[in-house]
């Protein structure tokens, strides 16, 4: 039989526990993404809540702040009702209360002395054990920069800068030899933190060291602050010269955002809905934002609650925030629940310092570190929080898992189809549809497995409509949709115009559309257009049947403002020794999606493990073709001029007009 003393060592790890689950596995960037992990986190997630349920007021705000989380959640709703892509917010609305009421669990983890001097030791133990992984992981690689393990450098570093504040208590609490291995898994995780070489996570270490440290050690602020001008003074000379790739890949999304938010200024686009819907506003930068990206997000969270939630919001959210800090600030306890109360907020002021100008990219590790720092600053109180009726939050638990059921089921049939041969695959697709009918990439999968061209057509033409920001799925409805009814069909062009607009640096979306009216006045633009982001595409085999089209698309490169001279020059000389006629064996060049892992569209706007597809051929000239890949599009180019591909994608006047 156990000990009151062993339950209460037990609860103590339990944090520390979740904390490893989905720093090492639930809420990765790209294992979290699979259907066992993503199962397990909600399982693990709701009863965690249900289990430290403690009233309507699980954050102790107070009977004015008290009313802020029911109106974040209730606002969330609007917005996601309203939003053009509702689906999205469909785990905001079910989980947000989750992540709410979780502080309030880890305060119930570490309620007494012993159980808060436990838990801190041990989420120090599993933050310098993420750190060990990281730094090993950008050895073993031979990265310039730690990700692993949660996949991303920004993101691993705004889960170790939230958790330092946690991992430095036990370092100058503990004694003896628990004390050294408390050090040594600090100097891990600061490590690590330099080692994502994070300007931002830098910039959110020195916030929360300065509220961690207590008086009369504040000096050590020096180390971070010189040892991050150490490791990232190159990149801040950069920064400062505005020749920093990142920053300007970011500066991109964060003024899109604000496009964006211009259009939805109340209620925003919905939560969720940037992977879904961002691309649209964004006027990328070539080399920085290369063709084929995928912005997940605007790698701001204020950004992000704005678009996503409008100024409402983002108001309500901030003062959430601004309540919790002032409610914890009035509050008594004991000096060891005093200490670790000032390093949750720290935990908390860091993390969101780093996720101020950095990616979400919907792992729920950072969240996780978030809700436990909370958790930390809510333990020990002298106040503790109002009992709820027995067994409401095991209700709240039962309910949120009956409207993520079919969700998580349909992720399940997912992941089997993608282990499945066609056939099958297509069943098992067809049955998560019908479970989660209103998720794009089902569809999009759905119609590309179907065996008839009209029922491709119908169900990616439904995708596209349910993501207008993520390129790949209108350009194959609009691909289809020509392939079906042929040149001069009218109806793939307006889905090739989405495609276009929200992937303005690609080529092949202006390649179909010069081709779906090639006597179009337009089509010259749209075709040169494609040549100079995709130069490999001057060899396809359409221009053998248009040589006039090909020769006025020619005369539109020559001319055309904002590319660098010299890729223009390079692609006309190639033209200029193309035989006429044209030789050599054709082959089939495929437009595909997901065959990068790292930069899946399926993982990044989806949350759904890669899986390879073509999205439709060109038929090239295979010497020609091999000529003109060695020569980079004007997207990855840095002296391409943004804008130099205008938005919107203007579509190619029908004939006679």
């Amino acid at each position: 039989m156990r000990s009151p003393y062993d339950r209460v060592r037990m609860r103590a790890l339990l944090p520390a526990l979740l904390l490893a689950l989905f720093g090492g596995w639930c809420g990765t960037f790209y294992y979290g993404a699979s259907a066992p992990a993503v199962i397990c986190g909600h399982l693990l997630l709701l009863g965690a809540a249900a289990w430290g349920w403690r009233g309507w007021d699980p954050l102790r705000l107070g009977p004015w702040g008290k009313v802020l989380a029911p109106l974040l959640w209730l606002w969330l709703v609007l917005a996601m009702r309203a939003s053009p892509v509702s689906r999205a917010g469909w785990l905001a609305a079910a989980l947000l209360p989750v992540f709410l009421a979780l502080p309030a669990a880890v305060a119930r983890c570490w309620a007494t002395a012993e159980e808060r001097r436990r838990g801190a030791f041990a989420i120090a133990m599993v933050a310098g054990g993420t750190g060990a992984v990281a730094l090993a992981g950008a050895w073993l690689q031979g990265s310039p920069r730690a990700a692993q393990p949660l996949g991303n450098a920004v993101v691993l570093g705004e889960f170790l800068v939230t958790l330092a504040p946690l991992a430095l208590l036990p370092a100058l609490r503990e004694r003896g030899t628990r004390r050294w291995v408390a050090v040594a898994a600090l100097g891990l995780v600061l490590a690590a933190m330099l080692a994502t070489r994070s300007v931002a996570t830098a910039a959110a270490a020195v916030v929360g060291a300065a509220i961690a440290l207590p008086r009369g050690k504040r000096r050590w602020l020096l180390v971070p602050l010189l040892a991050g001008a150490l490791v990232l003074g190159p990149r801040l000379a950069r920064i400062a010269a505005d020749e920093d790739g990142s920053l300007q890949a970011r500066q991109s999304y964060w003024r899109g955002a604000v496009r964006g938010l211009a259009v939805h200024p109340w209620l925003g686009w919905g939560p969720g809905a940037s992977a879904w819907t961002l691309a649209a506003h964004i006027v990328p930068r070539p080399a920085a934002n290369t063709p084929g990206e995928v912005p997940a997000d605007p790698h701001s969270l204020p950004l992000q609650l704005a678009y996503e939630l409008g100024l409402p919001g983002l108001a309500l959210a901030t003062a959430l925030g601004v309540a919790f800090a002032l409610a914890r600030s009035r509050e008594l306890g004991p000096a060891d629940a005093v200490e670790l109360r000032r390093t949750g907020l720290a935990g908390l002021a860091a993390g969101v310092t780093a996720l101020a100008a950095g990616p979400t990219l919907a792992t729920t590790a950072p969240w996780v570190a978030l809700a436990i720092a909370a958790g930390a600053a809510l333990a020990g109180s002298a106040a503790p929080a109002a009992r709820a009726p027995r067994g409401m939050g095991w209700l709240y638990a039962a309910v949120a898992l009956l409207l993520l059921a079919p969700l998580d089921a349909a992720l399940a049939c997912y992941g089997v189809a993608r282990r499945s041969p066609p056939p099958q695959a297509g069943s098992w697709m067809a049955l998560a549809v019908e479970l989660d009918p209103q998720m794009p990439l089902y569809r999009a999968r759905l119609g590309w497995l179907a065996p008839d061209a009209t029922r491709r057509r119908l169900e990616l033409a439904r995708a596209a409509t349910g993501a207008p920001g993520v390129a790949a799925l209108p350009l194959a409805a609009g691909w289809a949709a020509q392939m079906l009814a042929g040149s001069g069909d009218p109806g793939g062009e307006p889905l090739l115009a989405v495609a276009c607009n929200a992937d303005p640096l690609a080529g092949t979306a202006p390649f179909l559309l010069a081709f779906a009216q090639p006597d179009s006045p337009r089509a010259p633009a749209l075709a040169a257009r494609a040549i100079l982001a995709d130069p490999a595409l001057l060899a396809a085999v359409d221009f053998e049947a248009r040589p006039e089209l090909l020769a006025a698309a020619l005369g539109e490169v020559a001319r055309w403002d904002g590319v660098d001279a010299g890729l223009r020059k390079a692609i006309l000389d190639v033209a200029a020794r193309l035989p006429s006629p044209r030789q050599g064996a054709i082959g089939r060049r495929g437009i595909a999606m997901d065959d990068e892992a790292t930069t899946a569209v399926s993982l990044i706007a989806f949350r759904r493990l890669p899986w390879p597809q073509t999205l439709g051929f060109v038929g090239v000239r295979l010497p020609e073709a091999r000529i003109l890949s060695k020569l980079s599009g004007a997207g990855w180019l840095r002296t391409t001029r943004p804008g130099a591909f205008p938005q919107p994608c203007v579509l190619p006047a029908p004939p006679g007009r």
